[in-house]
């Protein structure tokens, strides 16, 4: 019972990542009146347990794959088959907001070969408290960070980063992170600003976006001698964007 209990694939065979989507929707609902929920209605229709651990209730709304949903007026989540028509749906993320990307768990049919996350959901609060403060770094007067902060995580640490577009142009952007210690780099997070959940060519102007970002590294490191670098940077031509606000092309963060 423990090595089964334990295995991979009696989770997949148990469809735990349904269970989950259910157990989260509910908590959220369950945490205002004014909430809103839309759910793809396609897992409503291929998951029995959905319909039965998150029956229909105030808040919570089906929508059709690549229906258009109309921006909500408060707290919003929308839970997305995320391999088709997906950007209809985000139009009910209001503008200004937050926008919390995250992936689901991973899930796993009888016959699919390998596993996948099963949705992804993206929570728009509007109560966000740095969301209207002062920037700490501009980036080409088009992406501001607005708040940073670092956790250790087991083997590295975590680095959690607060966008907001001031002049988005459509364009893709990627972000550098690198943790240096001294004069040498000994890991980086690289990758698509806003990660690949919601680019920035998505994001409207005003629009305010979380996302984190792990450093792994082998072998002992203090975390308090870290430095962590952030920037940006066009993929096409790996020219970074300069800061307006400072003589530099990235933000330093410590510990």
């Amino acid at each position: 019972f423990v090595t089964y209990a334990a295995d991979p694939d009696a989770a997949y065979l148990f469809q735990t990542a349904a269970s989950e989507l259910s157990a989260t929707s509910r908590e959220y609902l369950a945490g205002g009146s004014s909430r809103r929920l839309y759910l793809d209605q396609r897992f409503w229709d291929s998951f029995a347990s959905v319909r039965f651990l998150l029956p229909a209730q105030p808040g919570l709304e089906l929508f059709a794959e690549g229906q258009t949903l109309a921006p909500a007026s408060g707290a919003v989540r929308v839970v997305a088959w995320p391999y088709e028509a997906l950007r209809p749906a985000l139009e009910a993320l209001p503008a200004g907001a937050l926008v919390s990307p995250e992936s689901g768990p991973l899930y796993r049919g009888d016959l699919e070969p390998t596993a996948y996350p099963l949705y992804e959901t993206y929570t728009a609060d509007r109560d966000c408290a740095v969301c209207g403060g002062p920037a700490r770094a501009d980036f080409g007067g088009q992406f501001q960070l607005l708040w940073t902060a670092i956790e250790p995580a087991e083997g590295g640490l975590d680095l959690e980063l607060v966008w907001r577009a001031t002049r988005p142009d459509g364009a893709a952007r990627q972000v550098f992170a690198q943790a240096w210690v001294g004069d040498s780099i000994i890991a980086q997070a690289d990758g698509v600003l806003g990660t690949t959940l919601y680019p920035s060519e998505w994001w409207r102007p005003g629009e305010t976006v979380r996302e984190v970002r792990h450093f792994n590294w082998s072998g002992p490191v203090n975390v308090d001698e870290v430095t962590i670098r952030v920037g940006l940077y066009d993929p096409l031509t790996n020219q970074r964007l300069n800061r307006s606000d400072a003589n530099l092309d990235y933000l330093a963060i410590t510990p």
